[in-house]
């Protein structure tokens, strides 16, 4: 057994007939824990935690229920199956959340694992060296992985489960082979990049991350040393302690709006970095955060003043034998935001910052120009990379709803009603704040379909829904018969095309010699800065 030292504790106390003499069934106390049955030994359970926390060795299969004595499991504790040699089956029901640290390591006859979709977080080696382990289903909501999970599995050292130098389980990426280089683009459905993934990836000189991704984890790019540069989208929520620590020759950062705290050590040792733009979500910087990038010179931040560990923004001094902040640098912030001080805040130099808006794919002539310098300057819209704003791509729903919500100073607090919006995601609240106000009511049965692609007469609804709630007069309208596809308006769109066309927010699209609602026709990004621009300047300013 595990558990040698209780079970002679137990031993004795039944031998002391300070427990009466009869075999412990299901659900047993035993000291903190219930000891509950399986086959070929018990599991020990704490109900003050919901955590399976220990097993016997001798476990051959383990159906863990959804509740023991009345209480519900929600965790496998660090360790509590670890080197179950003997267990060929476990089951893992729903309402378990975290599955912990080195929970399944070396049960070397474990062959398949299925997680419920209550499951989220796997922790460092949870299955590690599981040297059987070749059947892999993780569910659907997983939203951080580990370091090492799956490595020495089965499944890990299966030639056929790698696909062009990368291992996935469903939309997760688990790891990359170290020998890759160059720059790789994920694909548009991965959704979390496990620890350690790229780990010393030192060829790889660029990543671009897609919009589905929401996780990255522990030391995820931990010396990759020839990644040049990276933008963080929005979507992402979690960056691991350590995540791009020693990328020494990464040179320009850009974190996305939907991360909160820059965890320990997440950049610290970049020492070609010199500049970084934060974005506006960012409320908390960890202990050596930046340390040791000695050659960065701004940070820019588009929100209010974050808490800071300590010496984030230090490097080590080995004249003075302690850390020091680094030379030349100085953090910018808007003015607006809330928290700054200025010459000096916290001891670092800082300055107001009007962002410069200049993409490689957005010419000085182009008829969006001035729209995408205004939305983005007003930290309404965002660039899709280093250097670029993507003009003629198409907008979503969530992106669309979250530019609102920004405009209005992203108010919390709002109850998400739709079955496809989960929560912790960067639109969630944007999302909830638009229905709880009668901007958004979904696409039927529930669902918002936030990834979907605004149409024209969507993006004027929205607009005219979103100008009733401030109660703005949306009285005027426009005889939409000029235009030659007016008949296909939806029925639903019919008045706020109408108002869109009678204010000069849609003016239609050219197409030889006549002009065109296109009503089911994509919304551009180009599109959607320079309808916003009209509306904030002309409408509700």
């Amino acid at each position: 057994m595990k558990r040698k030292r209780f079970s002679l504790l137990l031993i004795c106390a039944l031998a002391l007939g300070i427990f009466p003499m009869q075999r412990l069934t299901a659900g047993a106390y035993s000291e903190t824990n219930i000891v509950y049955a399986v086959e070929g030994g018990n599991l020990y359970f704490d109900p003050n935690t919901g955590t399976i926390t220990d097993c016997d060795s001798t476990v051959t299969m383990a159906q863990i229920p959804t509740a023991i004595n009345g209480v519900a499991v929600t965790a496998i504790g660090n360790f509590a199956f670890e080197s179950c040699a003997k267990m060929k089956t476990v089951t893992i029901p729903q309402g378990v959340v975290s599955i912990g640290q080195l929970s399944f390591a070396y049960c070397h006859a474990l062959t398949g694992i299925t997680l419920p979709n209550s499951v989220t977080t796997l922790r460092d080696k949870a299955f590690f060296d599981c040297i059987s382990l070749s059947d892999i289903n993780l569910g659907s909501g997983i939203t951080s992985i580990g370091r090492d999970v799956f490595w020495g599995t089965a499944y890990y050292r299966a030639d056929k489960n790698w696909k062009n130098d990368f291992l996935y389980s469903g939309n997760c990426l688990i790891a990359a082979k170290t020998t890759i280089s160059g720059i790789y683009t994920l694909p548009e459905n991965t959704k979390v990049i496990a620890g350690s993934a790229f780990y010393a990836c030192t060829g790889l000189t660029g990543i671009i991350l897609p919009d589905s991704l929401i996780s990255i984890g522990d030391e995820s790019f931990y010396y990759c040393t020839q990644l040049t540069s990276v933008r963080i989208p929005d979507s992402v929520i979690i960056l691991g302690v350590s995540a791009f620590r020693h990328c020494a020759a990464l040179t320009e950062l850009e974190i996305g709006n939907g991360v909160r705290t820059i965890r320990e050590n997440a950049f610290s040792h970049c020492g070609k970095l010199t500049s970084v733009t934060m974005g506006r979500s960012v409320d908390s910087i960890e202990t050596l955060a930046f340390s040791d990038c000695a050659s960065l010179t701004e940070i820019c931040f588009w929100g209010d003043a974050p808490t800071l560990g300590e010496h984030p923004f230090d490097r080590y001094n080995y004249t003075a034998g302690g850390y020091t902040p680094i030379e030349g640098l100085t953090l910018y912030y808007r003015e607006g935001t809330s928290g700054w001080e200025s010459p000096l805040w916290n001891g670092y130099p800082t300055d107001t910052w009007k962002p410069v808006v200049k993409f490689d794919d957005v010419s000085d002539t182009a008829w969006y120009a001035a729209a995408v310098e205004y939305t983005v300057s007003n930290g309404l819209m965002n660039g899709t990379g280093i250097g670029s704003f993507e003009p003629e791509s198409p907008m979503t729903r969530a992106m669309l709803v979250t530019v609102l919500w920004r405009y209005e100073g992203e108010p919390s607090g709002y109850v998400n009603v739709f079955t496809d919006i989960k929560d912790g995601q960067w639109y969630t609240q944007a999302v909830a704040w638009a229905a709880a106000n009668g901007i958004v009511s979904g696409i039927g049965n529930g669902r918002f379909d936030p990834d979907g692609r605004i149409t024209r007469e969507q993006l004027a609804t929205i607009l005219f829904r979103y100008c009733n709630s401030k109660g703005i007069n949306t009285a005027a309208r426009a005889d939409l018969s000029s235009f030659p596809d007016d008949g296909k308006v939806s029925a639903y769109a019919s008045d706020a095309m109408s108002w869109a066309v009678a204010v000069g927010l849609v003016n239609g699209t050219q197409n030889g010699n006549r002009t065109y609602l296109d009503p089911h026709g994509n919304a551009t990004r180009a599109q959607v800065a320079t309808i916003l621009m009209r509306l904030i300047e002309n409408i509700t300013q």
